[in-house]
């Protein structure tokens, strides 16, 4: 009998170790594979419609399981540590607290420290490094092809911008200036891996040369640049299903097509034009995010400018080399009148009106009308140099060109006035004969210096109307104009 009862005794430990050892191995085979499961999904959603996956893909896998079989020996070695009997892990107080809730001291002994050593180099071996898992994934990654070479299909780019500062429009040399992030998103299924990290953070120089990225350029672009205090701003996201986030901080002077017929009451377009440099529309497409494609700074303030308008669009580029895929930001900017109001409309009024004082000073006075005359009109010329110099020089009529030569004009039409008024005022009329009882006599010679006044008289009335007709048919022709120009949808390319 008790030979019988230390048998079946041995039998039953026998078959609870069995048992036990199938549990673990089971766990550490659901551990080490649940690591690559979301490379693999991204894999499978990634697959072309013919179900035929990549020999560059393959390679990937293979790389997953052989960082899986290197995990599973480190799990396997724990857990000899456990069957080898010094100890049972999952009975452990750790923390020195027994399940009574009194503190007993913990674990002692040189199995627990075996056993803390082991768990330690294990962790390690979990938790890899930046290096280490860039280094993984980019193992036999190919730069120049993209990413969805593999699946015959092209890569979609999503774009999306946030506009930190707006420069303001220069009509001399027809640009503006913009300090923008500008955010590249698309997916690279080769750079999918496994690792508790949800993301994983490149500013690395090098690395970002090792891995592909879309040739983006602006179409319209004088000067660019990228900003490098403290740093260079540039970095790059990749996410565990291989999803990245491009985003790099750029000053950029862009061209702008003006229209200035309307000027200082136009409203002008001006545009962003992204484009592939090399890539045509089968390789690399451009596409607006969905939610929030351009966002500007809540506080922004252009000088000169109000800005209306934001809207984006997607083009199509048609060349000898190609068909190309692009994407344009369109802003329409109202130009502030506050500012011309005050420097070129209020003076000029000024100095047409003071130029109608010579009405109210004697025909016969030349110096005073004169230097009047003289001085308005010189001064008026000067200002209208002053406004075109901030402009180029093209070749049709500008709503400031109208203004500045209807005052000339009417200043000029002033010194014309004094011209007459002072040759009648100055000629003499002809002496007549009349008889006297003495014999016959010359009158006084007489001027027509009573003509002359009532000139003067006719002038003060009719220069302030003509000019006044002028405001309103000015003023009212060039607002209406201002707001069809708001409401007009420009060409675009």
């Amino acid at each position: 009998m008790p030979m019988l009862f230390w048998i079946s005794v041995y039998l039953l430990a026998g078959i609870s170790s069995s048992v036990s050892a199938t549990a673990e191995e089971n766990e550490v085979e659901s551990l080490t594979s649940s690591r690559a499961d979301n490379y693999k999904q991204a894999l499978y959603y990634q697959r072309p419609n013919n179900g035929a996956r990549s020999t560059n893909n393959l390679r990937l896998l293979e790389i997953h399981e052989e960082n899986s079989d290197l995990e599973r020996q480190s799990l396997e070695n724990v857990a000899d540590i456990m069957d080898n009997g010094k100890f049972d892990a999952r009975s452990i107080d750790w923390h020195g607290d027994s399940e009574d809730g009194e503190n007993d001291g913990g674990y002692q002994g040189s199995d627990s420290e075996e056993f803390s050593q082991e768990a330690r180099r294990l962790t390690r071996r979990l938790d890899r490094s930046h290096k280490e898992i860039l280094e993984t994934i980019l193992k036999g990654y190919d730069l120049n092809e993209w990413p969805h070479f593999y699946y015959g299909k092209r890569t979609d780019v999503h774009v999306q911008m946030f506009i930190n500062a707006f420069g303001s429009l220069n009509a001399a040399s027809m640009d503006f200036q913009i300090d923008v992030f500008l955010r590249q998103m698309w997916q690279d299924p080769r750079l999918a891996y496994s690792d508790k990290r949800e993301y994983l953070t490149v500013m690395d120089e090098e690395t970002h040369r090792r891995i592909w990225k879309p040739d983006t350029f602006f179409d319209n672009v004088k000067v660019a640049h990228i900003h490098a205090v403290t740093v260079p701003n540039v970095v790059m996201r990749i996410t565990k299903m291989g999803d990245i986030m491009y985003t790099m901080r750029l000053a950029l002077v862009l061209t702008c097509n003006m229209q200035l017929r309307l000027y200082p009451f136009d409203t002008q377009y001006c545009y962003i034009d992204l484009s592939s440099l090399s890539s045509t529309e089968e390789i690399v497409s451009y596409h607006w995010h969905d939610n929030l494609p351009i966002k500007i700074l809540a506080d922004l303030e252009i000088a000169e400018f109000d800005l209306i308008d934001t809207s984006t669009t997607e083009t199509k580029l048609e060349f000898a080399t190609g068909n190309f895929s692009g994407i344009q930001a369109r802003f329409t900017l109202r130009r502030q009148n506050g500012y011309h109001l005050l420097q070129t409309y209020v003076p000029t009024i000024i100095i047409v009106c003071m130029s109608w004082l010579s009405f109210w000073i004697e025909p016969d006075h030349v110096p005073g009308r004169v230097t009047l005359c003289v001085t308005t009109l010189l001064t008026l010329t000067t200002l209208a140099g002053g406004v075109r110099q901030s402009l180029p020089r093209v070749s049709y009529v500008k709503a400031v060109d109208v203004w500045l030569v209807v005052c000339m004009l009417m200043v000029f039409a002033v010194l014309i006035e004094f011209t007459v008024v002072n040759s009648l005022a100055t000629r003499k009329k002809d002496p007549r004969l009349y008889k006297s009882p003495s014999g016959p006599m010359k009158m006084p010679s007489k001027t027509y210096i009573s003509q002359a006044r009532r000139i003067d008289e006719f002038s003060r009335a009719l220069f302030p109307a003509f000019f006044f007709l002028f405001n309103v048919f000015y003023w009212t022709y060039y607002i209406l104009r201002l707001y069809q120009e708001v409401n007009k949808t420009p060409f675009t390319y």
